[in-house]
């Protein structure tokens, strides 16, 4: 997998009623990045998410809007 080195990383994503799960690993694989989330019911919201080259933050936060959850970036030691 690769290192999370760069969170400005531009991506796409297109998804129609997809869950929050599904969404963030697309985010986050365009983006070289490890995503690490719990098994909260939340992630299997179903979420619709039109967003072209935005940075990989704000395409996480579109994605969990509504929610009350967040993402943060951590290096692999945390």
């Amino acid at each position: 997998m690769a290192q999370p080195t760069d969170h400005r990383a531009l991506v796409t994503l297109n998804v129609a009623d997809s869950t929050i799960a599904y969404a963030i690993r697309e985010v986050t694989r365009q983006a070289g990045l490890r995503p690490v989330f719990n098994g909260n019911p939340l992630f299997q919201r179903r979420v619709t998410v039109h967003v072209v080259k935005v940075p990989v933050m704000h395409a996480l936060e579109v994605v969990l809007h509504g929610t009350g959850l967040v993402a943060k970036m951590a290096s692999d030691q945390e």
